[in-house]
């Protein structure tokens, strides 16, 4: 059975059940999932898994300047080296994104293999497009 991991980092709650909504969505597709806050995420959880999930909300002004929250940046700091790991990078936003995901795979420094996945949502829930980004994502 394949396994994945999903941590997030979340100010009001939307990025923490959009990550639950990714997780359930795996779990309909029989991959065993765990769904982690960064605050809480051990860096051994990584441990046999085959799909990482990261995602914060966008932080910065309402425009321009978007960023990964802090706590997300020290968790990114602490994660072992995850190549060989399918990567997806998530994020929840108001009006624009931005660079975040380059920002994010940045703050990874190397210790990932290209993202092959990302995924934005203004709300706390999955859609069909990124439903269906999944789906192509677990198939390659």
């Amino acid at each position: 059975m394949k396994k994945a991991i999903i941590y997030y980092n979340s100010r009001k709650g939307t990025t923490k059940y959009f990550g639950e909504e990714i997780g359930d969505y795996l779990k309909a597709k029989g991959i065993e999932t765990k769904v982690c806050s960064v605050l809480d995420a051990k860096p051994e959880q990584v441990n046999g898994v085959d799909y990482v999930f990261m995602g914060c909300w966008t932080h910065g002004l309402f425009i321009v300047l978007q960023h990964p929250p802090k706590p997300w940046i020290e968790f990114a700091k602490d994660l072992p080296d995850l190549k060989g790991k399918k990567i997806a990078l998530f994020t929840t936003y108001k009006l624009a994104i931005g660079p975040l995901f380059k920002k994010m795979q940045n703050k990874l420094n190397g210790k990932i293999d290209p993202v092959s996945l990302t995924l934005k949502s203004k709300t706390d829930k999955l859609n069909d497009l990124n439903k269906q980004l999944i789906d192509k994502f677990l198939l390659d």
